[in-house]
């Protein structure tokens, strides 16, 4: 991270609000001044509401893009873009079509009517194009409108440079209005960062702490004191000297109320972090709780877990005596089969009948005949 050198700027020796130059080397230290906070109230609401459609960052601790200023009072936007493009290239079609066609149809080598459809439908196609691009530019809520152009121009942006700082390319000079300026949009940030800010609880908090607003009226208030602090060194000589002290003894006081209220809004940053701490405990508590809710519910289930393994044992108990009884079964079966395959009806040769075997018909007559 590069860095830069304070020097004294000429504003003297000064009685400050204690603390403000410690918290400036602890939290900021030797961080380049990279910022650029909207005064809210030199812009209208109409005018803001277009730059945040291009995502233009004008507060502290909300992402957003660094337009060059230049570019802030103008419509340099896509939309524009393709209207603009839609309607060069339907000129040049057209022009370039016609250098064509129009010789071509005086020389006879191609019909006028041929000629005069190719050009309008060259002219209808590119100005239907170029009327539907101009309808959405005309929509675009990123698009400025005239009477917004002004008051856009004509808008206040807090920036190191309108602090007193200098850049360098290897070392900076600033002022103390920019250093606590600067503290004063890093405490903004950090505000913004913590989670209790951005909590329900501190919804009333963030209506009657209007960051945006108090970040203006503070700079602002800087700006002001930068530009009497630069007038003053250039009217300063052996006759106005002591009107001129006066004069510095008087902005210094302002400068102190301004640090002392930099300096409350960083104590009420330390005051979020604490309770980010509390939030982050509660979160784990509550967290734990439901964490025992559920391992309620799972020991829960082990009673029918042990309702499903007794009746799983009765059934294993069931299978058993089913498998003995068709153990039984198959050995019964078995022994009926050893008892065919051991021969013993074999004194009965085929056709002949067994001893309980009851006579063939005719049989008695044949035995009567003998």
């Amino acid at each position: 991270m590069s860095g830069f050198i304070g020097r004294p700027d000429g504003a003297g020796r000064r009685r400050t609000a204690p603390g403000w130059r410690e918290l400036h080397r602890a939290e900021v230290g030797l961080a380049r001044p990279n910022y650029r906070i909207l005064d809210v109230g030199s812009a209208p609401d109409a005018v803001r509401r277009r730059w945040a459609a291009r995502q233009v960052r004008m507060s502290a601790g909300i992402p957003g893009r660094l337009y060059p200023e230049s570019l802030l009072g103008r419509n340099v936007i896509a939309s524009r873009a393709w209207v603009w493009g839609f309607g060069v290239a339907t000129v040049l079609a057209e022009a370039g079509s016609s250098l064509v066609l129009v010789p071509s149809s005086l020389l006879g080598l191609m019909p006028a009517a041929g000629t005069g459809g190719a050009l309008g439908g060259i002219a209808v196609i590119g100005g239907g194009a170029t009327a539907v691009t101009g309808w959405r530019y005309w929509r675009d809520p990123k698009r400025l409108r005239r009477r917004e152009r002004a008051a856009a121009r004509a808008a206040m942006w807090i920036t190191p440079a309108a602090l007193g700082y200098r850049r360098a390319k290897a070392l900076g000079r600033t002022t103390d209005e920019e250093r606590l300026f600067h503290l004063a949009v890093h405490t903004a940030e950090g505000i913004v960062a913590t989670n209790a800010w951005r909590s329900s609880l501190l919804d009333g908090h963030r209506v009657r702490l209007d960051l945006d607003e108090n970040l203006s009226q503070i700079g602002r208030r800087l700006v002001h004191i930068r530009r009497l602090r630069d007038e003053m060194v250039a009217a300063d000589g052996p006759a106005t000297r002591r009107t001129i002290d006066g004069y510095r003894r008087s902005l210094d006081q302002a400068f102190d109320s301004i640090a002392g209220r930099v300096v409350a809004l960083h104590g009420y940053l330390n005051q979020l972090r604490r309770l980010d701490g509390g939030l982050a405990r509660l979160a784990q508590a509550e967290h734990a709780e439901s964490l025992s809710d559920r391992v309620l519910d799972v020991l829960a289930a082990t009673a029918a877990d042990t309702t499903a393994a007794e009746q799983i044992s009765e059934l294993g108990v069931q299978a058993v005596d089913s498998a003995a009884s068709v153990d039984q079964l198959l050995g019964e079966l078995a022994e009926t089969v050893s008892t065919f395959d051991s021969g013993a009806f074999a004194e009965f040769p085929a056709g002949a009948d067994g001893p309980d075997s009851p006579d063939e018909p005719g049989s008695a007559g044949r035995k009567g005949d003998k």
